[in-house]
């Protein structure tokens, strides 16, 4: 309904111009909505851990909203099977809801997440790349610290003090990069 009233208000002001770019936007998502849907359908079926499938789904819907490209690998194989549940939502949750954050600093044309979840012959990895602001070099060592934080409100910091904690637990390793505007972290952990 609102779309329509929005329509509706635009052409009783004989603003033609205005209604028609607002179609033309309504259609443009739309296809946008469809492609996203089948896309993520066939990349959730691949999930074997239903309450992850279901984290997942609701950060598919967060980038959808904030018009965060959102591209996703997931491989086949173990998905990290010998985690809890619980641990494994922790890592992936703040990885991506931080990787959401720092995205939305960016222009709407420039904002992408790359997540990617495999395993090659000598360890199972998780890999989430983003666009948005550079972390400094100097500050990298910091990011686990309790308390650090790159909000503007200066609220939060424990994201990546638990992702660290509980990637320690499971004796994985954590590799971050930020350069250029593109940050990304590398969790893995070894074949057993």
């Amino acid at each position: 309904m609102n779309h329509y009233t929005a329509i509706n208000g635009f052409l009783k002001k004989e603003l033609h111009h205005h209604a028609k770019e607002y179609v033309e936007q309504l259609l443009q998502e739309t296809v946008i909505i469809e492609r996203t849907a089948d896309t993520s359908s066939q990349v959730l079926e691949r999930i074997k851990n239903p309450a992850v499938s279901s984290l997942l789904q609701s950060k598919m819907v967060v980038c959808l909203a904030e018009r965060i490209t959102l591209t996703m690998n997931i491989n086949d194989l173990s998905q990290f099977s010998q985690m809890k549940t619980f641990d494994l939502i922790k890592i992936l949750g703040n990885l991506l809801d931080n990787a959401i954050r720092a995205t939305s600093y960016e222009l709407e044309e420039n904002r992408y997440i790359i997540l990617e979840w495999g395993q090659s012959e000598r360890e199972h990895y998780l890999y989430i790349e983003n666009s948005g602001p550079t972390i400094p070099e100097t500050k990298l060592k910091d990011i686990y610290d309790v308390g650090y934080t790159t909000k503007k409100s200066g609220e939060g910091g424990l994201g990546l003090t638990i992702v660290k904690t509980v990637t320690d637990r499971y004796s994985g390793k954590i590799l971050v990069r930020s350069a250029d505007g593109v940050t990304s972290f590398r969790i893995s952990f070894a074949n057993r």
